[in-house]
């Protein structure tokens, strides 16, 4: 038998943004910069291949399941305080 145990999850930018993504929309957006940046950098640093729309693609995909973690967390935290 397995058991999985999730901890608090932590964030680059603060919870509240990722909530909020109306709001903070400028924010996320140089926060994918960012992430993509960094991805390839590391593409680079390998001396790999990757394709530019792949490492976008994917960068938004990490940021929109940050952003599901972070209501996730919300809803923890609302439920632990009843």
């Amino acid at each position: 038998m397995y058991v999985h145990q999730i901890d608090q999850a932590s964030f680059v930018l603060p919870r509240s943004m990722l909530v909020d993504p109306h709001t903070y929309g400028k924010q996320l957006e140089a926060y994918r910069h960012w992430v993509v940046g960094s991805a390839v950098e590391v593409v680079k640093a390998r001396n790999a291949s990757v394709p530019a729309t792949r490492i976008s693609a994917d960068a938004l995909e990490v940021i929109e399941f940050e952003i599901e973690l972070a209501h996730v967390n919300i809803l923890w935290f609302l439920y632990r305080a009843l």
